[in-house]
């Protein structure tokens, strides 16, 4: 399981080491008006600080590669792009992370699925959610995060809601899923259930989080993108469900390095482009409510 830096925005923004805009930190990201997001959307195209902002603040060389390549449909961008640094993108990060991911080996769709769970967060969600899980398929590097209140509700999601639904929209079977130790994970039912259903089950070292490097890795961009979004829009702490969320939609449209190569998560596992002309970010719904 992830123990989760503090990822609470008001409350401890000494802690988090938050700066005033405009304190020496270049490139802050500027909120964009109701007025101006009215006009983007009518005229089909938006400018590159608010694309930016509504893919989780993702980098603004990666943006232009994004727009080059042509990965995801609906992203008309109009005027040039900032080059200058994200404050809220550098308040997000996390300033220490002791391991790198590691390159994929499957072949296909579900052959292999990282799987590890984040919490307890110290303010629970609207709902209750103290924790979330996070899967991220190994091929594609696809990820789902599940909000969840109790950390023994993982077996249910991973065989109730995530395997049905990924199985269908793939059309392939998953053949093994590789955890940690943790006792969510190495429930009797949950072991007994994926014996039945014929998938592997890895375990990871135990005291070793680098040998489940894929999740983790996961869980850090996850986490920094929703950190982001929190710090940007003002939402309360209670939100950070709807943050995660929204972060795991965002990045999986996002160009992601893998060894020595590079792609969009949901692209290659859709075989086809996504549409990200349906993000918006916490400024923009509040001005739209």
């Amino acid at each position: 399981m992830w123990q989760i830096p503090a990822l609470i925005w008001e409350s401890t923004k000494k802690e988090l080491g938050i700066v005033k805009a405009g304190s020496g930190v270049q490139g802050e990201c500027k909120a964009v008006s109701a007025a101006g997001v009215t006009v983007s959307a009518r005229s089909g195209e938006t400018d590159w600080e608010t694309a930016h902002r509504r893919l989780g603040h993702v980098a603004m060389p990666l943006l232009q590669q994004l727009h080059k390549e042509g990965a995801v449909k609906g992203l008309k961008l109009s005027g040039q792009p900032n080059d200058t640094k994200c404050e809220t993108r550098l308040l997000s990060k996390f300033t220490r992370f002791p391991f790198h991911g590691v390159a994929g080996k499957s072949k296909a769709a579900l052959e292999l699925v990282h799987m590890d769970l984040v919490g307890p967060f110290p303010v629970r969600g609207s709902k209750g959610e103290r924790y979330f899980l996070t899967i991220v398929d190994d091929w594609s590097r696809l990820m789902w995060a599940y909000p969840l209140k109790q950390k023994d509700h993982a077996a249910s999601t991973i065989q109730d809601d995530w395997l049905p639904f990924v199985e269908r929209q793939s059309g392939h079977p998953c053949k093994s899923i590789r955890t940690d130790r943790g006792g969510e994970f190495l429930g009797g039912d949950l072991t007994a259930w994926l014996k039945k259903q014929g998938i592997e089950h890895q375990l990871t070292t135990s005291y070793t989080p680098q040998s489940n490097g894929v999740a983790e890795r996961a869980n850090r961009t996850i986490l920094e993108t929703a950190r982001a979004l929190l710090i940007e829009s003002g939402l309360g702490n209670s939100m950070w469900p709807h943050a995660v969320r929204h972060a795991t939609v965002a990045r999986n449209r996002v160009l992601t390095k893998v060894a020595d190569d590079m792609w969009v998560p949901l692209e290659r596992w859709l075989g086809k482009e996504p549409p990200v002309d349906m993000l918006r970010n916490g400024n923009e719904k509040a001005a739209e409510l």
